[in-house]
């Protein structure tokens, strides 16, 4: 992958990986961050991925970078005996995190809007 391949994969992209952050992490920033996390991760890494599927490279790296920073999330909670120090919009369970890890963040994220 060259520079200017990986620019405009950069700049075309970024919008929709955030998306798809955010609809994880609820949280602009974080989700900004984890995206330019895994761009950064391909960059340096970008010859030993392969050109053939790049996007949907992205999309499993953003995905699982999001649900390492919920579990991460769920660790520190449960250290603390609740989630009073947590910035989190919505407190998750670990019932939560593996309907999340089943590929079903939707359903679970719904529910958790209804219950708060």
């Amino acid at each position: 992958m060259t520079d200017r391949e990986f620019c405009k994969l950069y700049e075309l992209s970024r919008p929709f990986y955030e998306r798809i952050a955010f609809s994880y992490m609820y949280d602009k920033e974080e989700a900004r961050d984890i995206v330019t996390d895994c761009f950064l991760y391909l960059w340096r890494h970008r010859h030993e991925v392969e050109d053939r599927n790049i996007k949907g490279y992205l999309y499993f790296a953003v995905h699982n970078r999001c649900l390492s920073c919920l579990r991460s999330k769920i660790a520190v909670q449960n250290l603390s005996g609740g989630d009073r120090y947590i910035p989190m919009k919505f407190s998750f369970s670990s019932d939560r995190l593996l309907g999340i890890c089943r590929n079903r963040p939707a359903e679970f994220l719904r529910q958790a809007v209804r219950e708060n």
